[in-house]
């Protein structure tokens, strides 16, 4: 499925159909257009033509509907709803330099993010990419067995939390990043969902039924929370 915006999806069956979902008033409506400009409708259990003309038996393959409504259902599930995750990323140790007096203790540096599971975003490809927002980094410790003093931990905490130089955003692409949190649960959290409103094609919201609390102030708010209350 490709996003364009929040209000729009598209998805492609070869070169023969095209299936857009278009969100109107918190609904989603299905479009389906062969690629001789034909166009269905679904509204409800109907299926019409653009011109309200119900369609014939065999008139559109069933693959072709079952696809239109899956579409439809993955944008109605998905629109106006900020599924929040957090995730630990190993830094690359190329770009840390463990000094050589901390080895024994520190081994190694993770970033944390925040990131919205619905969201993706196009970087002038067709491949769709998560945005990640960075909250911190924090230390990985070697098993120690004995304990660290307050001191020595905040001298390290300054040492290499503080100054990686880590990117504020960060894109991975759905396909791969969506393997990475099925073979490292324990570095990623769910924290659970935000009903949000996002501004209509014309620049107004989207009516009195939605959501009052928009994307951006979201955004600002979690990672301002997850900042101060590290998961990680």
């Amino acid at each position: 499925m490709l996003t364009l915006d929040a209000n729009l999806f598209l998805e492609f069956i070869g070169t023969t159909w095209t299936l857009e979902g278009r969100r109107e008033a918190g609904t989603v409506t299905g479009y389906a257009t062969r690629v001789t400009g034909q166009t269905y409708k679904i509204q409800g259990n109907r299926v019409l033509t653009d011109t309200g003309r119900p369609v014939r038996k065999g008139e559109v393959p069933g693959y072709v509907l079952t696809k239109l409504r899956k579409l439809i259902a993955e944008c109605q599930n998905n629109a106006g709803f900020f599924d929040c995750y957090v995730v630990a990323i190993d830094i690359d140790p190329d770009y840390v330099t463990i000094e050589p007096a901390d080895a024994g203790i520190v081994k190694g540096i993770r970033s944390v993010y925040v990131f919205d599971r619905n969201r993706h975003i196009h970087c002038a490809e067709l491949a769709a990419s998560y945005e990640l927002h960075h909250l911190y980094d924090t230390m990985v410790f070697h098993d120690l067995t004995v304990e660290i003093d307050d001191d020595r931990l905040q001298e390290l905490a300054e040492r290499y939390e503080y100054n990686n130089g880590t990117e504020d955003t960060e894109y991975h692409h759905v396909s791969s990043f969506d393997r990475y949190i099925a073979n490292n649960p324990h570095r990623v959290q769910r924290i659970g969902g935000y009903a949000v409103k996002y501004d209509g094609p014309d620049g107004s919201d989207e009516g009195e039924d939605a959501p009052e609390t928009d994307y951006e102030e979201v955004l600002e708010y979690v990672c301002d929370h997850y900042r101060g209350n590290h998961v990680f």
